[in-house]
């Protein structure tokens, strides 16, 4: 019996392997990802171009019905090959886009996850963006999903790491410590000084030096 060719996406085409696999040395938990990534659809890789990581799923010869996560339209719609998700080829209608984001407004200022459905306060949503085709796409995301599909996201090219950036700027201006320069009131030493907080006076903190 002969072994059955392995089922790849088509429209846009996958590889069973990419250009660099070693197949003496590789495996798919080995191989290390960089312009080609593994296919969440399938048993291949694909080009991550910016092109060939998109599934035309209802073109020629896939013919599937879908709906677009964001926006529930039929449509002209793609699938990203990492995550799976639908998403207009062609970008959401703002006129929809508005009219939902009204309604999730009325609903006490909450938000729907787009990948779980759960809605939570408008501001704990983490809203990303991508460009495809020309057209920039946004997906609202709670934390855990966030975090569950931070990698996906990124190899797909969600602005991933800006949220990241934006929460460890934030973290790090809370933890900021006091670097102020201060000189002792009573020697002038400017070293291993601290500041009485009723008073205000600047001292040293171990006494200052008799010398």
């Amino acid at each position: 019996m002969e072994n059955e060719e392995p089922k790849l996406c088509v429209n846009m085409d996958c590889e069973r392997y990419p250009p660099d696999w070693d197949f003496k040395k590789d495996s798919e938990e080995t191989y290390q990802e960089d312009q080609w990534k593994k296919c969440g659809q399938c048993v291949g890789y694909y080009n991550d171009d910016g092109m060939c990581d998109i599934l035309f799923v209802q073109e020629e010869p896939n013919n599937q019905e879908a709906e677009c996560s964001l926006c529930g339209k039929t449509k002209d719609i793609v699938q990203m090959k990492g995550s799976g998700q639908y998403l207009c080829g062609n970008a959401c209608d703002e006129s929809d886009e508005e009219e939902e984001e009204e309604e999730e407004e009325e609903e006490e200022g909450k938000r729907k996850c787009e990948t779980c459905a759960i809605h939570i306060n408008t501001d704990d949503i983490i809203e990303l963006s991508i460009e495809v085709n020309g057209h920039n796409l946004k997906l609202c995301l709670c934390e855990n999903c966030f975090q569950d599909k931070a990698d996906i996201l990124r190899k797909e090219g969600w602005n991933v790491d800006d949220f990241f950036e934006e929460e460890e700027e934030a973290d790090a201006s809370e933890e900021e410590p006091n670097n102020q320069e201060a000189g002792c009131d009573h020697c002038g030493k400017t070293d291993d000084v601290v500041q009485m907080k009723g008073s205000g006076q600047y001292l040293c903190g171990d006494g200052c030096d008799e010398d």
